[in-house]
């Protein structure tokens, strides 16, 4: 994860991007620092809302085992560039901490630079728990997440000339594992991906983006079989979850392995105008499990 997050990190200095247009989404990636010195990637996509006001989503640790995704909301000062908001409520997270330790992220009239061809939030941000109380604060670097990676790919072509194959390789698997884990949770033997939902209802979504290789899962809801020993293929197929308690476990349960192994899936939870896409790889007979909490309006 420090190796991950130092490589975003010296990318991060010397990149050129481009700040969309007003009403576009905008996507942000690059490293939280704490005052320890220790990293944390970071991830933040939000969309204007009208006089400067945003809303969106953070990704903190987005490789790592406590990836959480969270809420935001803030404002933006174009005329004296300065970016602030504030996470509030998180919307999924891999780890099993309790609610009460969970610190949100806080930052007030960060740098924001706006040129044609750079895009950059730099600033001190500060953690809170739930309760307002201050947990831990550092420094944040965000640039243009599409021009980043463009910055990173042309810096890796360049690296042929005098890097050794074998760093060269463990900078693009940096590159593609980077990417991969911005774009889906990677969900292995065991994880549990927990949910926070105000609904009555979401949907799994389930479908092989890959092979169609033979792979069958079991899908469960509180312990009784709601899709039995289905074949994973390329049309989707919607499963409707309903939320009748307050909390609601689903486990899926990998029954072979198919032509290719592990037995892959992809799936997405859709809760309203929350989607989440998952990849899952497990062996024959192993599971991962996610938990919907019910958040009482």
């Amino acid at each position: 994860m420090r190796k991950l997050g130092f490589f975003l990190l010296v990318c991060f200095v010397s990149i050129n991007s481009v700040f969309s247009q007003k009403g576009k989404q905008h996507e942000f990636i690059g490293t939280i620092q704490l005052l320890d010195k220790s990293l944390i990637t970071y991830k933040l996509i939000f969309k204007e809302t009208g006089d400067g006001n945003f809303e969106g989503r953070s990704i903190s640790d987005f490789a790592g085992a406590h990836r959480t995704e969270s809420r935001i909301k803030g404002k933006m000062d174009d005329d004296n560039k300065k970016i602030s908001f504030s996470e509030y409520e998180n919307i999924s997270t891999k780890s099993d901490y309790p609610d009460s330790t969970f610190c949100y992220v806080h930052i007030y009239n960060a740098k924001l630079t706006l040129k044609k061809n750079r895009s950059v939030i730099q600033g001190h941000f500060y953690s809170r728990y739930t309760d307002g109380t201050l947990c831990v604060e550092g420094d944040l670097y965000l640039a243009g997440q599409e021009q980043l990676f463009a910055k990173m790919d042309k810096a890796t072509k360049r690296a042929k000339l005098f890097v050794k194959d074998e760093k060269l390789a463990k900078a693009d698997k940096y590159i593609t594992d980077t990417k991969a884990n911005l774009k889906d949770v990677y969900l292995k033997e065991d994880d549990q991906l927990n949910f926070k939902t105000k609904s009555r209802m979401v949907y799994l979504k389930i479908w092989d983006a890959e092979h169609e290789d033979g792979d069958r899962i079991s899908v469960y809801q509180n312990d009784q079989v709601i899709l039995d020993n289905y074949k994973v293929v390329k049309e989707p197929k919607m499963l409707l979850i309903t939320i009748d308690n307050d909390t609601e476990d689903i486990k899926i349960v990998a029954n072979n392995e198919g032509r290719i192994p592990p037995n892959s899936a992809n799936i997405a939870v859709i809760d309203n105008k929350d989607l989440t896409p998952m990849k899952v790889a497990l062996n024959k007979g192993k599971e991962v499990s996610l938990q919907f909490q019910k958040i009482k309006n």
